[in-house]
């Protein structure tokens, strides 16, 4: 995990040891905790080529990130270099994700408290609040899961947010999915 840019103030932790967020350092991804403050913002690229902005006010968990070996091919810088698994924890705030075309046996995961998104590829942005998440298709393919019950998911489409709220006890999740307003679409990207 390379950290590209970093604005304003952060915390990243790694191994039991907390850093101060320095442009062009890099850290091993699995277990890191990524925190920016009022004013901040951070991107990261991992080594399958996928861009990760975090946002001001946010904490994210990288729980998991394995990579294969890189293989070959065909001088394209289109296509992510090997297969890779991914799981994310977005606790609070905003975060995106940008990939390029993710080969066959890629997994990417970005959960909240409120649902999973399986990124299929392109990109994303997800927000969350204790009370809601909202999931940003800016361009790309994703299914949003709201619980172990819901199999099948709901699959958006290029230039859809899916909006989610927990459900009353007992209750399952509500899922709102609408167009994001083209202003909003054009500051996400």
């Amino acid at each position: 995990l390379y950290l590209s840019e970093t604005k304003g103030t952060g915390h990243i932790y790694v191994d039991g040891k907390i850093f101060e967020p320095k442009q062009a350092t890099a850290f091993d991804a699995p277990g890191t905790i990524i925190e920016t403050e009022a004013d901040s913002h951070q991107a990261y690229v991992y080594s399958n080529g996928t861009a990760m902005y975090v946002d001001a006010n946010t904490r994210l968990s990288v729980n998991r990130f394995v990579q294969e070996g890189f293989q070959p091919n065909s001088n394209t810088t289109e296509a992510e270099p090997s297969a890779s698994q991914s799981d994310i924890f977005l606790w609070h705030g905003l975060g995106g994700v940008c990939t390029s075309q993710l080969v066959s046996g890629t997994t990417m995961n970005y959960s909240t408290a409120h649902a999973t998104v399986n990124i299929r590829g392109r990109k994303i942005a997800i927000q969350t609040t204790p009370t809601e998440t909202t999931v940003y298709l800016i361009d790309g393919d994703v299914t949003v899961r709201t619980g172990k019950s819901d199999t099948g998911g709901h699959v958006l489409v290029s230039g859809e947010r899916a909006v989610i709220r927990p459900g009353a006890a007992g209750s399952p999740s509500t899922v709102t999915i609408d167009q994001i307003d083209k202003k909003l679409l054009a500051e996400l990207d």
